[in-house]
């Protein structure tokens, strides 16, 4: 760091030597003029306003504290310095540093403008050793600057804290030797802290600058360097925007508001023997250069993104020679000889790095962590190199659309992670890792996706439970072992079909394991014919493995004309073009059935069983992907229109002769009503019912159950109708092998017995009969229905007695 004397700036500015002041020497603590407030011990005391005079106070080298306070003034510059102790004339000249504690204080105030045309506008400088300077500038203050080493310039040549905070209208230009920064904040052996409130422009150098401890000085301890630029605080610079150096401790830069550069970094740190600590929340763009670049020798790196960075590559800008590559990343983070580096970009962060990475992080002795929940769009995505464990975890968005560009890549590791729960699209490679990245795991979870190739080069265990989208015609390689599915969470393959029917492919060089169900998904663009891929195709080798664990797979496709089918050809997996067959309900659908319909389900596909109740239902399940369909049949109407029910027969292997049998008939009109009326004053609320039972074992009975649309009233008995053991003539009686519960009626029939009507056990039951009741007002008494039961009883059993004779 060159050492100015400030005799020689006295003598570029006009203004008096010390033998000069010598004759004007002010002892006065307190000095007031109209814009200028004073307090302390000064040599100097000039407050002169018009465009070409100065401001220009120096303070005694003993005085422990000197203020100077400038409001409302127009002039050419403002100075608070010390007066000077030539020890030696040199060269180079020594002064004499010894000295302090002092504090030295310099306010800018109201709506003073200061305009300079040759030199720094606001200088506050010392040689003296211990003396801290602070300087405020309020946000009326405008100052102009050409030339010189800032508008605003705040040095210690020795020791001493320095403070600055700005909120002015500061703009400097360069077409001298020198070129100035908006604001320089340099000192030895303290802490430089810069703060910017307000608009800074720089037309030919730095926005910001801060630095602490000469690279010729060894600090006894770390002292920090640190530059904030706040909300709302504007820097537009033509090299760096902000620029924290500290040779030892901490050096950091902290933007929430708006920072620009033209040919260099937007923000850069940089400390030889310390930490670098980046922080952005608010918008940070370079126009030829790094949004961020964070450096150190030995220390850790901390960048944190949740604002926006931009960086560029402008043709017209000559690149700048000697400087290692990548040049124009959004953030830019290297520990050249040891330390840790941390890159976190978070929630609401967007990184847009067109010509290069959006983050490069490496170290030569140390770890690299990197975290984006936000969102990386550029050239690459990110990019890591370390000699320690490298662990990337991307909850967020990460495209790197470059022609070549690389989603994330991982040159060198020893362990760590990395953990995709976000997108990753690489359009030249989704993921890469080199050999020497020795990678423990790379796991892409569930809500996962990761689009473009993958060279794993290195020996990791690779998991997916997310998508691997592989384009056409590249073939994604993983050195180490790969399993499809993190827990209950199973994974898909995306292979994508080109127009040359080129695919995208996985060889694994480890072993392989797909558990069952593990899916596959082919992706043409082309639904109507499938890149002419038809019935019979096969796409080989969609995964490869030396060792393939694998059972059942689930394949989709948007091909309409074929689907594919996923086949274990010993340890590779193949694809087979296979008809597609869509489900289609037969002519049994839609009609009324008494019984469940057991033919004509489907025209196309497998019938489900069929389950009962209003309408029937079932499906018919398609072929080789194709989609199932839904089927149903109402149930049939009663002889009486009353509304639809059903029946069921069970027992014995009895079946329904559907053919015979009339169903659900009215109670007269009907081919199979009977001829003669029943009982008077007796109602049929749902008609009767005509059933022919066939195939069953001889003698045994069968169970009919039948379902109506209400509940039966009370008093209801079941009327049949036909020829009895007793009464070989047809006629009316109530049926006792019949239970009635609500709207169900449960029959037992025997075959040459109970419920036949033929009389005859010839493996047919014939029964034609219904419920019934009496209306209210004629409600047969309980001694009637009992007697019309006794008489059927007494046939039966005198029937029985009849016939029993004749057996012999």
């Amino acid at each position: 760091m060159p050492v100015r004397a400030p005799h020689r700036i006295a003598a570029k500015q006009g203004w008096r030597t010390p033998v000069q002041a010598a004759v004007l020497l002010a002892l006065s603590p307190t000095l007031a003029y109209a814009t200028c407030t004073a307090t302390g011990t000064f040599v100097t005391s000039i407050c002169d306003s018009g465009a070409g005079n100065t401001v220009h106070f120096t303070s005694d080298a003993s005085s422990s504290v000197s203020v100077l306070t400038v409001t409302d003034h127009t002039a050419k510059s403002v100075a608070l310095t010390v007066a000077e102790n030539l020890l030696s004339a040199g060269p180079p000249p020594i002064y004499d540093t010894t000295g302090g504690p002092y504090n030295q204080t310099l306010n800018i105030q109201g709506a003073t403008t200061l305009t300079t045309p040759d030199y720094s506008s606001v200088i506050s400088q010392s040689y003296k050793a211990d003396r801290n300077i602070s300087v405020t500038v309020d946000p009326m203050v405008q100052i102009s600057s050409t030339d010189g080493f800032g508008g605003v310039w705040v040095r210690n040549d020795t020791s001493g804290h320095i403070v600055v905070d700005s909120a002015g209208i500061i703009e400097t230009f360069s077409p001298g030797s020198n070129s100035p920064d908006g604001i320089n904040a340099v000192t030895n052996l303290g802490n430089a802290t810069l703060t910017n409130r307000g608009a800074v422009t720089s037309h030919g150098y730095r926005g910001l600058y801060a630095e602490n401890g000469d690279s010729n000085n060894a600090a006894p301890v770390p002292f920090t360097a640190s530059i904030t630029n706040t909300a709302g605080a504007v820097v537009q610079a033509y090299l760096a925007g902000a620029r924290a150096i500290n040779y030892y401790g901490l050096a950091s830069i902290d933007n929430q508001g708006i920072i620009a550069s033209t040919t260099r970094q937007g923000l850069v740190a940089w400390s030889p023997l310390g930490s670098v600590e980046i922080t952005n929340s608010g918008t940070v763009t370079a126009d030829d250069d790094h949004a961020i670049q964070a450096a150190t020798d030995n220390g850790a790196i901390t960048v944190t993104n949740s604002g926006t960075l931009t960086a560029h590559n402008n043709p017209a800008i000559p690149d700048v020679g000697g400087r290692a590559l990548p040049l124009y990343g959004a953030i830019h983070a290297a520990a050249d000889t040891s330390g840790n580096v941390t890159v976190t970009n978070q929630v609401g962060g967007q990184i847009n790095a067109p010509d290069d990475y959006g983050i490069h992080a490496e170290t030569t002795l140390g770890t690299v962590t990197v975290n984006n929940s936000a969102a990386i769009t550029g050239a690459s995505g990110i990019s890591t190199k370390a000699s320690g464990a490298v662990d990337i975890t991307n909850s967020g968005s990460i495209s790197a659309a470059g022609p070549s560009g690389t989603g994330i890549y991982v040159a060198s590791a020893s362990g760590g992670t990395l953990s995709n729960s976000g997108t990753l699209t690489g359009a030249g490679v989704a993921l890469q890792t080199d050999s020497a990245a020795l990678l423990a795991q790379i796991s892409n979870q569930s809500t996962g996706t990761i689009s473009g190739a993958l060279h794993i080069n290195g020996s990791t265990a690779v998991q997916n439970a997310g998508v691997l989208s592989l384009p056409a015609n590249t073939t994604s390689t993983i050195a180490g072992s790969y399993a499809q599915g993190i827990a209950a969470s199973t994974g898909t393959v995306r292979t994508h079909i080109n127009a040359s029917a080129q695919f995208g492919k996985l060889q694994v060089s480890g072993p392989a394991t797909l558990p069952a169900g593990s899916k596959i998904d082919v992706v043409t663009g082309d639904a109507a014919s499938c890149r002419n891929l038809g019935t019979g195709s096969t796409i080989p080798g969609v995964i490869t493995s030396t060792n393939l664990s694998a059972s059942t797979f689930v394949v989709t496709d948007d091909c309409s004309n074929v689907d594919f089918e996923a086949v274990i050809n010993g340890n590779a997996v193949d694809l087979h073009a296979v008809t597609r067959v869509d489900g289609a309900c037969g002519t049994a659908a839609n009609l009324a059935a008494l019984f469940k319909p057991a033919a004509n389900l489907c025209a196309e596909g497998t019938a489900s069983a069929v389950q009962e109740g209003n309408p029937w239902t079932w499906t018919c399940s398609g072929a080789a992907g194709g989609a199932a369909a839904s089927c149903s049949a109402p149930n049939a109407p009663t002889g009486s229109g009353s509304g639809d029910g059903r029946a069921s027969v069970s027992g014995n292997q009895w079946v329904v002769d559907e053919v015979a049998s009339g169903g659900f008939i009215p109670l007269t009109g009907h081919p199979k009503s009977p001829s003669i009326a029943p009982p008077p004053n007796l109602i049929f609320p749902h008609g009767l019912f005509d059933i022919r039972l066939i195939s069953g074992d001889p003698g045994t009975s069968a169970t009919v159950t039948l379902t109506y649309p209400a509940a039966l009233p009370p008093g209801t008995v079941w009327m049949k109708y036909g020829r009895t053991n007793a009464n070989p003539s047809p006629h009316w009686y109530p049926y006792p092998g019949a239970v009635i519960a609500g709207n169900t009626v449960t029959l037992t029939l025997t075959d040459g017995g109970a419920g036949d009507d033929d009389l005859a056990q010839n493996r047919v039951i014939i029964d034609p009969s219904g419920p019934a009741y009496a209306p209210a007002n004629n409600i047969p008494t309980l001694s009637q229905w009992g007697l019309m039961l006794l008489a059927s009883l007494l046939a039966l059993v005198s029937g029985r007695r009849l016939r029993r004779p004749q057996a012999r």
